[in-house]
């Protein structure tokens, strides 16, 4: 579960990079 949850945020915090 948690590893789920740290990937998720891996990938929003990467995908908020390519955004800015």
């Amino acid at each position: 579960m948690l590893l789920h949850v740290t990937v998720v945020l891996t990938l929003v915090k990467e995908i908020a990079l390519n955004l800015s």
